[in-house]
């Protein structure tokens, strides 16, 4: 007949001339109306048959669509299951997963030591001299060993010094030995008793010994707690 020649409607395309038909886009591909050819979708996407417009292109699974006309692997931390235009989503706090691009929860709880925030590609160790619990969801649950400060300002675990202690595991400060107990070592759980006959003060690193032909008792806290013995004069200071 004499009709005119009508444009290829959105979803097909021809690039001869003298065509009786438009042909059918196929997956992964778009046209608009007029099309000569159809486009292909861009990287990590896909489309229906017959698909009209670039947005018809959707992300991969394990590809975040949120960026338009482009689909960007989930960063380790992170996964996406189905194809679409979504998010890929995180992993929780206290898990981590070191792959990119993930299509399934391959999250993995972190072991004991360790930590991680949401989205972690990795968990994080904490300070070599504390523990914490499987699956720790922040730096604040490593907690300092016995022996160790753990109230200092750079975060770490610090041994205690010469002349102080700390029992127990947590982020308590090392306390200075009692009189009458002494440490020469540093991190260290326990101060250690003075024997019969000698003495110290707060905070010793050694116990002192009494002076010659006196005696005093087992922790002993002053110089003054060394008696001198039978036979001796203990008036002069």
């Amino acid at each position: 007949g004499n009709d005119v020649c009508t444009a290829c409607v959105a979803g097909k395309a021809i690039a001869a001339t003298g065509q009786s038909a438009c042909s059918d886009c196929g997956v992964n591909t778009y046209s608009l109306e007029g099309a000569l050819t159809c486009i292909d979708c861009h990287s990590n996407s896909q489309s229906a048959a017959l698909s009209t417009v670039q947005s018809a292109c959707s992300c991969d699974a394990g590809y975040d669509g949120t960026t338009a006309n482009s689909c960007v692997a989930c960063d380790a931390g992170s996964y996406k299951v189905a194809s679409g235009d979504g998010a890929c989503t995180e992993c929780d706090a206290g898990d981590f997963l070191d792959a990119t691009g993930s299509t399934t929860d391959l999250c993995a709880q972190c072991g004991v030591n360790k930590y991680s925030l949401a989205g972690a590609g990795t968990c994080t160790a904490c300070d070599a001299n504390a523990v914490s619990d499987a699956g720790s969801v922040a730096a604040s649950a490593c907690t300092c060993n016995a022996g160790y400060d753990g109230a200092t300002t750079s975060g770490t675990c610090a041994a205690c010094s010469a002349g102080s202690a700390k029992a127990a595991v947590g982020n308590d400060v090392c306390t200075a030995c009692v009189a009458g107990k002494a440490i020469a070592a540093t991190g260290q759980s326990a101060c250690s008793d003075c024997g019969v006959n000698t003495y110290s003060l707060e905070g010793a690193l050694t116990c002192i010994d009494c002076h010659s032909n006196s005696q005093s008792a087992a922790l002993s806290t002053v110089q003054s707690a060394c008696s001198c013995d039978a036979g001796y004069d203990g008036t002069t200071a």
